[in-house]
């Protein structure tokens, strides 16, 4: 019991790095809303103490501290009162997330529009974090990294690493109005969008379920649909189109479909429009071109 009320020797020894190979600070996030238990769990989880249950029971019944949402910068090395450096301790911990002072809570605000390219999400993170879009979409498009996440979320399936699909995660982020702290990471980024997801599947699973469809083909006619429409009622009846067409023996025939596959944006494909140079282009997005569904979601 008293081994584990110690914080991890890897922490310790500054090997608990957000990006870096040592660290003398470890960036620790606690969300809004977190409980006690939830805060403890993701100390455990990214390393930082060695049983989570202790810690929570010694907290209820010994110390009793009440953590507070922000983004701290935890120390492995604090000083006394007296002036005495020393390893952090358990009881250090607790108490450095319990005061508001050491939460970092700058923030910033970033709208995702429906409709738009994941390419373009990745560029509006990249202007606000310290990290380029690259690093955000080689980390979006990682089989390792989305393997990774996929036990957390239902509605990513093996069918997103179909070897044509540009994109993984293309679909799949939620548009949406979101806050971030400011030295968010990567990950933490994308499992907000993803939560909110979760949250739209879960609400819909029923009808999920009982598709014809796989869950990513759904993902997939609804980025079509949304390009091609946007509007609620529209859409329905553009969906009835596409579903009869899945279930004939002819094309889907989507525009949409054919202006993702030579890159081209809304405006772009708009000014475009069903011209030959673009539609008769093979491509395994083209619809015109290929039966049936393309590899993922357009949007």
């Amino acid at each position: 019991v008293m081994s584990s009320l110690s914080l991890t020797d890897d922490f310790l020894d500054g090997k608990i790095c957000n990006n870096a190979e040592t660290c003398d600070t470890y960036s620790f996030i606690i969300e809004p809303g977190s409980t006690g238990k939830d805060t403890i769990d993701q100390l455990y989880a990214e390393g930082i103490i060695k049983d989570a249950s202790i810690v929570y029971y010694y907290n209820r019944i010994f110390t009793g501290y009440s953590f507070v949402a922000g983004n701290f910068d935890i120390p492995r090395k604090m000083q006394d009162m007296y002036g005495n450096i020393h390893e952090t301790t358990l009881d250090d911990l607790l108490n450095y997330l319990s005061n508001e002072e050491n939460a970092n809570l700058s923030t910033f605000t970033l709208k995702f529009d429906e409709g738009d390219f994941v390419k373009h999400y990745a560029r509006l993170i990249a202007q606000e974090l310290d990290v380029t879009e690259k690093d955000i979409i080689d980390t979006w498009n990682s089989e390792s990294y989305v393997r990774s996440i996929m036990e957390d979320y239902d509605f990513l399936t093996e069918d997103i690493f179909n070897s044509d699909v540009k994109y993984y995660l293309e679909g799949y982020l939620f548009p949406d109005t979101y806050e971030f702290y400011k030295n968010a990471s990567i990950d933490d980024v994308t499992r907000k969008m993803l939560d909110r997801t979760e949250e739209i599947y879960e609400k819909y699973k029923n009808e999920f379920d009982n598709s014809d469809l796989s869950i990513h083909e759904v993902f997939t006619l609804a980025s079509i649909v949304q390009w091609e429409s946007g509007d609620e009622q529209d859409s329905k009846l553009v969906a009835g189109v596409f579903i009869n067409r899945l279930n004939e023996p002819e094309v889907l025939a989507s525009t949409v479909t054919a202006c993702y596959a030579s890159d081209l944006s809304k405006d772009e494909c708009d000014e475009y429009g069903d011209t030959l140079d673009i539609t008769q282009k093979y491509d395994p997005y083209n619809t015109y071109t290929v039966q049936g569904l393309p590899p993922g979601p357009v949007c």
